[in-house]
């Protein structure tokens, strides 16, 4: 994975030096990216989605959320770039987009807040009871 990794950025680096030096046009470059980025993180998403047990916890509910938002927006951005800036119907699609996702991150947050809450708490109290301070024994001579 760090071999991939590695071959990765190294491969933007040397894209970005070419664009560079040989005058390459970047914006080109990086609309080309969108797709680029929005084609593994749809894939992701589906397989998560329709090969993961993501409802059988908190953290796989919101997971699923963030992924299936995060597929919108680089689409909806992919759209913006290569069809038209002014396709049919972009602000209603932009809107629906950013407006559930603003009431759902603020339900995400809620969540986390929660459950740190929760974890904390089972953290100082791991039985569900309050423990008397530990302190360490009387020195015996």
């Amino acid at each position: 994975m760090r071999a991939l990794f590695a071959a990765g950025l190294a491969g933007l680096i040397a894209t970005y030096l070419a664009c560079l030096h040989y005058g390459i046009d970047i914006e080109l470059v990086a609309n080309t990216a969108l797709p680029a980025i929005a084609v593994p993180v749809t894939i992701f998403t589906a397989l998560y989605g329709f090969r993961s047990k993501w409802w059988a916890n908190r953290l796989g509910k919101i997971f699923l959320a963030k992924s299936i938002f995060l597929s919108a927006v680089l689409w909806q951005a992919t759209a913006s770039v290569w069809i038209d800036a002014d396709y049919p119907y972009r602000h209603e699609i932009r809107f629906a987009i950013y407006g559930l996702m603003a009431v759902s991150y603020w339900g995400m947050v809620a969540s986390l807040l929660t459950q740190q809450r929760r974890d904390r708490r089972r953290f100082r109290f791991p039985n569900g009871i309050p423990q008397a301070e530990v302190t360490d024994p009387p020195d015996r001579e």
